[in-house]
Order: C-alpha cells, then sequence, then structure tokens
C-alpha cells in the first residue's frame, strides 16, 4: 500500500535527469562540416556584427535592416554605364528636335555676329545640360529612394547604403544626388570620381559629402534558406 507523501524507496522523487552531452561536441562537429562555404561565411558574419551598430551616415535616421555587405567600386563604373543607356540614350532622341530647332534659330547670327553666336550656343549647351543632370538627379533619387539601387546598380547586385551599409535616409540620397554629384562632376578628369581607391569604403567625393556607401547587396532572408540549402 502506498503512504501518500511517503517518499519513494528509490530517493528519485522530484529529482531531474540530467542531461547527456557527451554526443553534442561531435555532433556540432559534423554539422559545421556539413555546412557549405557560404553559409560559413553567412554564420561569421552575422556573429561578428555588432547587435546595434553606431550610424555614422548623415541622414539622421534610425537604423534599419542591414541592405549593403562590401563596398565596391569597379562594378560602379558598369552599372554608371547602364544608367546612362537608359537615360541619356532616350533624352536625346526626344530632344533632338528640339535642339536642332534652337541651332536653327540663331543660324542666322552667325554670319553677322560669330562671337554672339559662340556665346548662344554656349547657352544652349548649358540648357541643355542642366534639363539632362535634373532628368537623372529625379531618376536615380526615385530608384535608390524606392527600390536602394538604380536599374544600372539593380543589375549588377549593389546598393546604395549609409556608412555602417544601412538603408540611408531620403536626405541623405537626395545630398548624393545633387550638390554631392555636381561638386563630383566639377573636378576635372574624373578625379572626384576615382577617389574611390583612395579609401577603405571606396567613396567618390558625392558620397563623402552625403555619408554613403555603394556596397554589394546583403544577404537578404529570403535568399538565407538558399545558402543553407
Amino acid at each position: 500500500m502506498t503512504t501518500f507523501g511517503k517518499k519513494p524507496s528509490n530517493g528519485s522523487f522530484g529529482q531531474r535527469k540530467a542531461p547527456d552531452f557527451a554526443g553534442q561536441p561531435r555532433k556540432q562537429q559534423n554539422s559545421q562540416a556539413a555546412l557549405s562555404a557560404d553559409a560559413m561565411a553567412f554564420l561569421e558574419r552575422e556573429r561578428t556584427r555588432p547587435a546595434e551598430p553606431s550610424y555614422a551616415g548623415n541622414s539622421g535616421t534610425s537604423q534599419g535592416a542591414l541592405v549593403g555587405d562590401k563596398p565596391v567600386f569597379g562594378a560602379r563604373i558598369f552599372a554608371f554605364l547602364i544608367d546612362t543607356m537608359i537615360i541619356t540614350v532616350p533624352f536625346f532622341i526626344i530632344m533632338a528636335p528640339s535642339f536642332m530647332a534652337d541651332l536653327e534659330a540663331n543660324s542666322a547670327l552667325a554670319a553677322a555676329d560669330p562671337d554672339a553666336y559662340d556665346l548662344q550656343v554656349q547657352l544652349m549647351v548649358i540648357k541643355w545640360g542642366l534639363m539632362h543632370g535634373i532628368i537623372r538627379a529625379i531618376y536615380s533619387i526615385s530608384m535608390e529612394s524606392w527600390k536602394g539601387a538604380t536599374l544600372g546598380k539593380m543589375a549588377l547586385g549593389l546598393v546604395v547604403a549609409d556608412n555602417d551599409g544601412y538603408k540611408p535616409g531620403l536626405m541623405s540620397i537626395v545630398l548624393r544626388n545633387t550638390f554631392g554629384r555636381f561638386i563630383t562632376n566639377l573636378v576635372p578628369f574624373y578625379i572626384g570620381y576615382f577617389m574611390a581607391f583612395s579609401n577603405e569604403k571606396r567613396k567618390c567625393i558625392h558620397d563623402m559629402i552625403a555619408g554613403s556607401t555603394v556596397r554589394k547587396k546583403a544577404v537578404g532572408q529570403q535568399d538565407v534558406s538558399a545558402i543553407f540549402a
């Protein structure tokens, strides 16, 4: 007969059985060996990334999801060429009739006053150049604030980020593609762009002004399953 509250004879009442961890180290070693190089690199990045990194950009926004990985420059050249084809070629095709009409309107001035004609041509070039620059700035600001990259950058797996690899604020994107780009283009021989080779984060002048970087796109949650497949 069992008495209520009586301690069992085996002395095991209220005691938990200690788990057996003897085989755990070997299981961990086998699981690590089974991971691919990409998976191990991803885990290493996540392990070394600080939980709350300090924001070093100039946009004044809070931290969000990590969007950029390693800063790059070489791929940016090809992205720039792609964006130039997307914007510049249609611009000249559409605006060519208006440009030729302006030249024809001032053709009579060429014989009467060559100096005045040259001035008019220079003013025309400045006017059409400003129009092209404004259209390109609107395109870049819209794409970078919406998708994080222009079509050329998206085609090459690049993204615009802040100094720490996070999504930049709208003010940083606007500053980068307006005043920053204007200053970069003022420097002769594209030196403002090739200054990216002189710093670790591959920053051009407009990146330095806006606190931005161009990086390889970081692995998102939707891509993690492919890494560990």
